[in-house]
């Protein structure tokens, strides 16, 4: 087997990537972290939506995996086509002939319809068969060095993904019109209930592992699945909050795999982006929730501010790796959540279990990486430990002094 090179000798930072790669990579990271599918996958446009929704996982997997991974999922595509193509080949070169129906005899028009969907499935399931085909020659010869711009760039593929998604309905269209042409009225009627009955509640059934299995995958394609009746509002709407609370935990999950190929900077810029995203909606929906140390939005956020201030002195202490940018999204979202130094270090004092499962909250606006955790909370124990016991004064107090002592050091 051929050596892979170590994931630190590729380009990763934003500065090695062509500018048009890097946004187009970048969409596809806000979008997982969003957690809200585009107005391209609402009917009708969403039949062929303009991105792929499963192609982000792929930037989030170690580099030396993804070029197989693609490879099984494009064959796996070129097969499927190729397996239709092979079921329909014979009734489209072989059609029914027309001319054994009467004119204006449902039957015939039946026939016709038949001729023309096979017609219609054969050259879809060629053309899907060709042109992955080409599509898995081209993975193969591309280097790791280059693949993750490869599947920033693979939005195109989704098309004959949905291609022999909605091939499935002109396949179940043929069939029940062979089955009236060639079975007794009553007996074709029943047949035809029952094939659409059983491929309905199979596709719920699908429909409902996908949400629980693939939370991001089945948020983006919700809309159709709504349109085609197999989500409705009873069975999804009634959760659709929780469901979208465990699609944004696994996509921070997802995202921390992803800092390992492209660095600290770029997801940070990400998860800013979507908290400040985040943050405008809940003004607009809450504005009078918006109390007056929160009228800042991280837009315009003042980061010289005594509270801020203050925080970022100590998350420089706590988290001396973490660049300026992860910083102020950190610092942001403990504004936002309105968590002062105070505060931090009469919980620290009383409880660190406490701060912990605070620090957590799949709901923050900020998301720490189980090793940041735990130094903050190492840091805030370590000031807390200069607080008396009492009250919050005595927290006050050792924030005041915490905070003399950085400026101290950031002039030396």
């Amino acid at each position: 087997m051929a050596k892979v090179a170590p994931a630190e000798s590729y380009p990763s930072t934003s500065e090695q990537w062509y500018g048009d790669d890097a946004e187009k990579r970048d969409v596809h990271l806000r979008r997982l972290l969003r957690c809200k599918y585009d107005r391209s996958m609402l009917p009708p446009a969403g039949m062929f939506p303009s991105y792929a929704p499963e192609m982000v996982n792929l930037l989030c997997m170690p580099r030396e995996q993804v070029q197989g991974r693609l490879h099984n999922i494009v064959s796996g595509i070129a097969t499927i086509s190729g397996l239709i193509f092979a079921g329909v080949a014979g009734s489209a070169l072989n059609p029914l002939n027309v001319k054994d129906f009467d004119s204006d005899d449902t039957k015939r028009n039946l026939a016709n319809f038949y001729n023309l969907a096979a017609s219609f499935q054969f050259i879809i399931a060629l053309s899907g068969t060709l042109f992955t085909t080409y599509v898995i020659l081209e993975i193969n010869f591309e280097p790791d060095a280059t693949i993750f711009r490869c599947v920033a760039s693979m939005d195109f593929f989704v098309v004959y993904v949905m291609l022999i998604f909605w091939s499935t309905f002109l396949l179940i269209a043929q069939l029940c019109s062979i089955i009236y042409i060639r079975s007794d009225v009553v007996w074709a009627w029943a047949t035809i209930s029952g094939v659409i009955l059983i491929y309905y509640l199979l596709m719920l059934h699908w429909a409902i592992g996908m949400k629980a299995a693939f939370p991001n995958a089945f948020l983006h394609y919700f809309p159709i699945l709504a349109s085609l009746g197999v989500a409705p509002h009873w069975l999804f709407g009634s959760t659709w909050t929780k469901h979208v609370e465990l699609a944004r935990h696994t996509a921070n999950m997802k995202l921390q795999e992803a800092e390992a190929n492209f660095g600290t900077a770029v997801i940070s810029a990400i998860r800013s982006d979507v908290a400040r995203e985040d943050f405008r909606a809940h003004v607009s929906i809450h504005p009078q929730q918006v109390v007056a140390d929160q009228a800042h939005t991280p837009d315009d956020f003042d980061a010289s501010g005594d509270k801020a201030k203050v925080l970022e002195d100590m998350l420089k202490t706590a988290l001396p790796h973490a660049t300026p940018e992860h910083i102020r999204l950190i610092v942001t979202g403990m504004i936002i959540e309105e968590f002062c130094l105070p505060l931090l270090i009469a919980t620290a004092r009383r409880n660190p279990v406490v701060l912990d499962a605070a620090l957590t909250d799949n709901n923050m606006r900020f998301q720490l990486r189980t090793g940041e955790r735990l130094a903050l909370i190492e840091e805030l124990s370590k000031l807390s430990a200069l607080a008396e016991d009492g009250g919050s004064g005595q927290c006050e107090e050792s924030a005041a002094r915490y905070t003399s002592d950085a400026a101290e050091r950031t002039a030396t």
